[in-house]
């Protein structure tokens, strides 16, 4: 019995999704795919009813990038009966910003985590030198014996401002009329 499968063809890509992937990150996303393919079962691909993409899009795009034709049946997963506005609210909510995914625990990222393991997830290793979770020798490629106590504090500081930044004002695409805006947070 052959397996079932979606052909990438046959689903649709939602325009009007507010949110956009850079090439970089498009390629780290295919890589993650390939060396761990059994992720796109925990986190499918949603469509609706017409296989218009309600959450996944670059998923589906780091698919096309691994020049797929088609995907397991199990990479996605049918929402059914949704309506029209829960269809936008979902789309809204699977694509959040900062807003609603929550902020990185950097302690817990700097003292669990492997520097080789964060690098692949595109974290800069020198955001964890001021928290004492790596040493050079957990990446021979790092070397921070240039890095003084004052480099370190005004990357931590530099990179506290980013965040919040980030959570203050966030740039958006409204999904019914493609209208760019920014959210104040």
């Amino acid at each position: 019995m052959a397996k079932r499968s979606w052909k990438l063809e046959d689903l649709r890509v939602n325009e009007k999704n507010p949110r956009r992937i850079t090439q970089a990150k498009l390629e780290k996303l295919a890589a993650s795919i390939e060396r761990d393919p059994q992720f796109m079962v925990l986190r499918p691909i949603v469509i609706d009813e017409t296989n218009l993409i309600l959450g996944g899009t670059q998923r589906y795009h780091a698919c096309l990038l691994l020049e797929k034709r088609k995907i397991p049946y199990d990479w996605a997963v049918r929402a059914k009966d949704l309506s029209e506005e829960q269809k936008k609210r979902f789309i809204l909510v699977d694509n959040a910003p900062d807003g609603m995914a929550g902020e990185w625990d950097f302690d817990v990222l700097g003292t669990e985590w492997e520097i080789p393991e964060l690098e692949t997830l595109g974290f800069d290793p020198t955001d964890f030198a001021s928290l004492g979770g790596f040493s050079p020798n957990d990446n021979p490629d790092f070397d921070d014996s240039n890095v003084s106590d004052e480099d370190i504090n005004k990357k931590a500081a530099d990179m506290a401002d980013n965040m919040d930044r980030n959570r203050e004002k966030m740039e958006a695409i409204c999904p019914e009329c493609g209208h760019e805006f920014e959210l104040e947070g």
